[in-house]
């Protein structure tokens, strides 16, 4: 079982689409979705990629080896990931929004 919160919710996405045999079940906590790049306009996607990644200027400074995240190529790569892993989400999603209903 794999738990992932805010960002670390693709990171646990992107590990089940790459070894799914060593996936029993995901857990996400407000995880991060490529649904909010989708909901945003050109114009306002880079003003929220700029609040995801954090202002990490005087760090870099610090400490040039910071591991940074790259957010479009993360989004990119779950787009990318088979449909077991995005379809499994969605079906979470209905489930926990309460708007799952049978046919």
């Amino acid at each position: 079982m794999l738990v992932g919160h805010s960002y670390g919710g693709l990171i646990v996405r992107l590990y089940a689409s790459t070894y799914p045999k060593d996936v029993s079940r995901l857990v996400l906590v407000d995880a991060l979705s490529e649904g909010l790049q989708d909901a945003e306009t050109p114009e306002q996607w880079p003003i929220q990629r700029k609040l995801i990644e954090g202002d990490v200027g005087e760090s870099v400074a610090l400490y040039p080896a910071l591991e940074r995240i790259d957010v479009d190529r993360s989004f990119d790569q779950i787009r990318a990931a088979p449909c077991s892993i995005r379809c499994l989400l969605l079906f979470c999603l209905l489930i926990i929004h309460g708007v799952l209903r049978s046919k």
